[in-house]
């Protein structure tokens, strides 16, 4: 599991930026891979609602467990993925979007309590918290529109996450992985 996780992280780090059509507006619907390789039968959507320099995007999905739950995330695109954070103060959701074979896999990680987190530098609009029963949810307001500040600022954050998330990787800390969830999306 370690040596798969670790594979994914340098894959996704080590290629270029040009990637497919889903900077155009493509709009997916997924739904979680359950146990025995059925979908389960809430679907949500994801889709790229802003693109910015080097890659990066904000992007949107919505859960549904008790109530529908819209959340966006700063993300960025790479030749064969989509990958994304979102974190509270103890865990981060790692989400990796292989637009190639529509598949979305999310990886759960606690905060490595060794390290400072979250970033020094300020904290980021797309920080969520979790609620009982719904899940992750964020505050009013957040938008996929960002001035140059915060554009920076999330960009730095990004960069900081994943730094972080390659460093409890290397450091063999694999205790800190909780979960992984896989699920199958499609064009609507």
């Amino acid at each position: 599991m370690k040596k798969t996780i670790i594979s994914l992280f340098l894959l996704i780090t080590i290629i270029g930026n040009s990637y497919s059509d889903i900077t155009k507006g493509s709009e997916y619907e997924c739904a979680l891979t359950m146990y025995d390789g059925n979908d389960y039968p809430i679907k949500f959507p994801l889709k790229i609602l802003k693109s910015y320099d080097d890659g990066f995007v904000v992007y949107s999905y919505r859960t549904a467990t008790i109530k529908v739950n819209e959340l966006k995330v700063f993300g960025k695109l790479y030749s064969n993925a989509l990958l994304g954070y979102l974190y509270n103060d103890e865990l981060i959701d790692v989400q990796y979007f292989y637009y190639e074979n529509n598949k979305l896999d999310y990886y759960l990680f606690e905060i490595d309590k060794d390290q400072i987190f979250p970033y020094p530098g300020g904290e980021s609009l797309f920080v969520v918290k979790e609620e009982p029963l719904i899940g992750f949810t964020q505050g009013p307001g957040v938008k996929a529109e960002l001035n140059e500040d915060q554009f920076n600022l999330e960009k730095e954050i990004f960069n900081f996450i994943d730094n972080h998330i390659k460093q409890i990787m290397d450091n063999e800390k694999n205790h800190l992985f909780i979960d992984k969830s896989s699920h199958k999306c499609k064009v609507k």
